[in-house]
């Protein structure tokens, strides 16, 4: 397993054990209140590094994979949840369930959610990007499975290196949940980030990972797909120019392509997105929960 080790400073909440398992024992989330469209990370405590029970966490449909942390002298292991951008506002359980061949047991912890306000986001396009024809439908449908599968058999192992870094030093120009209205009518809902990157500016691979699509799409334009292992995909649209190709291990900090305008834009920008098992979350706020668990320190608010 992924051994880290670091002080983590979380909100840990009891969880009382049965006689097989220490007196106490305590679930660690941070945040312990999110916004629709982010994520908490989760650490549960192990009886002993040597022997750990089977563990499984789950929210809702989603099955959180862990890796193992050393805090001082104890062993947690970690994961990741995250919050659909459609969830309403209240109180959702975790639910965490471990044993070995003399017991199982389970709990269930409550993570606050309270309802993101998200700004309306005004774009005039070519009528032809919004109305796509019929062969473009049938291109957008082909792309769309073809990206499921892609996402489909994320690695199960941790292939990052460290936190996450920006993947260009432009200011966020568009936020993560922005309605996006094109010719005045709402299309969509904006299910990552802007970026300031003018054209033929190079673009880096926020972490490391392996690329899995490295292409053209309708939407997105010139678009790279990095797995980051446990569930974690990062993309990079709208590029000018690619240079990398599927399959490639890729470094954090790589060059991955250059800025552009290719696909469904007003102008020159990076979008960029990331998805944690299956659901597309707010990459600023990711980068600050990942970078707290995974360096073992808080990364400050930044208002870029």
């Amino acid at each position: 397993m992924f051994l880290l080790t670091m002080g983590l400073l979380l909100h840990w909440l009891p969880l009382k054990a049965s006689p097989e398992t220490p007196k106490e024992m305590h679930i660690a989330l941070y945040p312990h209140q999110v916004v629709s469209g982010q994520v908490a990370s989760i650490c549960v405590p192990l009886p002993t590094p040597a022997t750990p029970p089977a563990l499984a966490i789950h929210f809702q449909d989603q099955e959180i994979s862990v890796i193992e942390v050393t805090r001082g002298k104890k062993h947690v292991h970690c994961g990741f949840v995250a919050i659909p951008l459609e969830t309403k506002t209240g109180s959702y359980d975790i639910s965490i369930a471990w044993g070995d061949t003399t017991s199982n047991q389970s709990k269930t912890v409550s993570l606050k959610v309270r309802e993101g306000k998200f700004k309306e986001t005004k774009l005039k396009v070519d009528p032809n990007i919004t109305k796509p024809n019929e062969e473009e439908q049938q291109r957008i449908a082909k792309e769309k499975e073809e990206m499921k599968a892609a996402y489909s058999n994320p690695s199960p192992t941790p292939l990052w290196q460290g936190g996450f870094r920006f993947p260009t030093k432009g200011s966020i120009t568009s936020r993560f949940g922005s309605k996006r209205s094109f010719n005045g009518e709402v299309k969509s809902v904006h299910q990552g980030v802007d970026l300031r990157a003018g054209s033929g500016t190079p673009i880096y691979a926020g972490n490391a990972g392996k690329i899995i699509l490295a292409k053209a799409f309708f939407y997105a334009g010139n678009m790279v797909v990095i797995d980051h292992g446990m569930g974690i995909f990062s993309s990079y649209g709208h590029l000018s120019t690619i240079k990398v190709s599927p399959g490639q291990t890729i470094k954090k900090g790589e060059e991955l392509g250059l800025a552009g305008a290719t696909g469904r834009v007003t102008g020159p920008h990076l979008h960029w997105g990331i998805r944690v098992n299956g659901i597309l979350v707010d990459p600023h706020q990711l980068r600050k929960v990942f970078n707290h668990l995974v360096e073992g320190k808080r990364i400050p608010e930044v208002d870029r």
